[in-house]
């Protein structure tokens, strides 16, 4: 038996903006050292005897994202699944689940399973996380649908909970015992499964008060195991027209490399719904469930007990960061007097505080974000309105990554814009021209070789050039250490979109 990870890497954090920005979310950021949370959970799969190479199932908008730092890990993939558009983690299973059974046929259904699980959590213990998977693949193997909960340790209303019934026991013969007291919480279980008793969406304070004290619930950690034949019989009876929409759209997709690209036609019929919704929520033990189909279909709660946050908000993110039981948590150039339980992150300027408390303030280049404690779950609001405002502090950051490097913008207005461009070694821009602004460059550091109209020549170090409007263009680093330039633009119109591309060695459209 061997299992395939499936790594859900679409989710666009938007409760740690400024951070965090949909076209950099928060999987891809580096929290909490050098690596992202994408490349942590990546890394969990280190080991071969027990995983197959991981699928990714990601956005083709972060398709070179994903690829850069799957560069930094020396890992394997099977295939980086690309939607063409964001429709929760039940389409994502179950074009994952398709996939994994159109390619691997030869495979036994009873041997192989698929753990499902989203790329931006932290997991304070992997060699734990480990054991608890290969314990809990028995059930998996035995046709259980296992999720994996977490006892909760405050009233938290950011989490789903799941209410657990009858224990089911866990070593060779598996069965289900009844209990006194069914699906009560202790501190000695190791290892411990309970039958599904019903899923509970977010619920409000009082509720989840009670919740913690009635001490049979966990929090919904968003991570499931399976064979990928029971997801698919599954997803069949509770949602067959999103199994033919899935099913669909893999079929007629096609593969580029590493990518995979589902037919976007297809998948964008898809229902935008969460797996929670679509299956779990259906499939507790004390429902009416209306065929026998319906009730061979296995469900279960295995207790993760392995330091887990889904780092849903700046306050879940400080708890991970905080050092020594200190009041604050501070990162960056940052001052502070007379301020108490607070987090503080400065990523481009000095920030200083002075008698405040539970506050969060988080500063970057284009925005600072200041909110009580208490509200940090409404940040998305803020973001979902800046969306609908057309403003670009909810996509992107002054900073933008490429394929080929970055860029920075360092000033800007109606008819001008300053940025500073970094290539790599060996890269290079799109040969392209733009209908409505020219561009001066200066090499700041590094060799560069530039084609500009029928002409093709080497800038150096404090040297320049000047490409008219409409004239074609490219620049290639044809040195061994990244190449600075200095681009000025002007003209009528300065829009990122303003872009024709002849040629471009990363396949990318015309914006």
């Amino acid at each position: 038996m061997k299992i395939t990870p499936v790594i859900l890497a679409g989710g666009s954090g938007t409760r740690l903006w400024p951070m965090s920005r949909e076209d950099q979310p928060k999987q891809f950021l580096p929290l909490m050292n050098s690596s992202s949370l994408f490349q942590e959970t990546m890394y969990r799969f280190r080991n071969t005897k027990l995983y197959r190479d991981p699928f990714i199932v990601g956005n083709e908008n972060h398709r070179f994202l994903i690829q850069n730092q799957l560069k930094d890990l020396n890992l394997e993939v099977s295939e980086i699944i690309l939607e063409p558009i964001g429709r929760n983690t039940a389409p994502a299973l179950t074009l994952a689940a398709m996939r994994i059974l159109e390619l691997r046929e030869d495979f036994s259904e009873t041997d192989d399973l698929i753990l499902v699980l989203p790329s931006d959590h932290y997991i304070e213990d992997d060699s734990k996380f480990e054991s608890i998977i290969e314990s809990a693949a028995k059930l998996a193997l035995s046709d259980y649908i296992v999720t994996f909960g977490v006892k909760p340790d405050e009233p938290e209303t950011g989490y789903g909970y799941i209410r657990s019934g009858n224990q089911i026991k866990m070593p060779d013969e598996i069965s289900v015992e009844s209990k006194s007291d069914p699906g009560k919480l202790s501190d000695s279980d190791n290892g411990i499964c309970f039958e599904i008793a019903e899923f509970v969406e977010k619920p409000l304070l009082e509720k989840a008060e009670s919740y913690l004290v009635s001490g049979n619930y966990y929090w919904n950690s968003g991570i499931f195991m399976m064979k990928p034949s029971v997801w698919k019989r599954t997803i069949n009876v509770f949602n067959k027209s999103l199994l033919d929409d899935c099913s669909k759209s893999v079929l007629q997709g096609s593969k580029d490399g590493v990518f995979y690209r589902p037919n976007a036609d297809a998948f964008k019929k898809c229902e935008n719904i969460a797996i929670d919704y679509a299956v779990m929520e259906k499939l507790g033990s004390e429902l009416e469930q209306s065929s026998l189909l319906d009730r061979s279909i296995k469900s279960c709660v295995y207790d993760l007990d392995v330091g887990w946050s889904d780092v849903g908000s700046w306050v879940s993110l400080a708890d991970i960061l905080r050092e020594n039981n200190s009041s604050n948590v501070v990162r960056g150039d940052v001052y502070t007097d007379s301020t108490c339980n607070s987090i503080l992150i400065a990523n481009n300027r000095m920030v200083v505080t002075a008698g405040v408390e539970n506050l969060v303030i988080v500063e970057t280049a284009d925005a600072i974000l200041v909110v009580d404690k208490k509200s940090v779950q409404s940040v998305k609001n803020i973001v979902n309105a800046l969306k609908v405002e057309h403003r670009n502090e909810h996509k992107n950051h002054l900073k933008i990554q490429r394929p080929w490097g970055s860029f920075e913008i360092l000033d800007q207005n109606k008819t001008y814009q300053v940025k500073k461009l970094l290539i790599n070694p060996s890269s290079s821009i799109s040969l392209q021209f733009h209908d409505h602004r020219s561009e001066h460059w200066v090499v700041v550091s590094g060799k560069v070789e530039v084609i500009k109209g029928e002409s093709k020549f080497v800038l150096k170090e404090n040297q320049s050039t000047y490409v008219k409007k409409g004239e074609v263009h490219r620049l290639l680093n044809v040195s061994d250490d990244i190449v600075e330039i200095i681009e000025v633009q002007t003209g009528s119109t300065i829009d990122e979109q303003d872009i024709t591309r002849i040629q471009d060695d990363y396949n990318r459209q015309n914006h």
